[in-house]
């Protein structure tokens, strides 16, 4: 649900980026309006400052009540969902986990052009 919402999240940070760098920069032909940020670099930005602390809260959330919740001491056996066994369970989350950490931090150089990033030529666009 929470990766849902965060590339609903992450369309919207784009369509509002477009909004806000055509109202700045007062572009001749606002009949074609052109993203300024690629959906890559939208969501990275997103995934670190709004949907990466709300996936770390859930999965705490989720540690502790495996943990405090496990059937005779066994932390496996709370893991397990509809049958899958606990310890798949585990390993995909914890593979998720890393994947959303890898994708954030992933180093990469910046390319969005509009109010604080350096700005290029005019009518300079950013493709999909």
């Amino acid at each position: 649900m929470l990766g849902l919402l965060h590339v609903v999240e992450t369309r919207r940070y784009r369509a509002d980026d477009a909004r806000r760098s055509r109202v700045r920069l007062v572009e001749e032909d606002l009949r074609d309006p052109a993203h300024k940020i690629a959906f890559a670099e939208a969501y990275t930005r997103r995934l670190r400052r709004v949907s990466l602390p709300l996936f770390l809260v859930v999965l705490a959330a989720w540690v502790v009540r495996i943990l405090l919740v496990a059937p005779g001491g066994d932390p496996f056996a709370s893991a397990a969902v509809f049958g899958l066994p606990g310890r798949l369970v585990v390993a995909s989350v914890a593979a998720l986990a890393i994947a959303l950490l890898a994708v954030a931090f992933w180093p990469r150089s910046r390319k969005a052009k509009g109010e604080l990033q350096e700005r290029g030529k005019a009518g300079d666009r950013k493709d999909e």
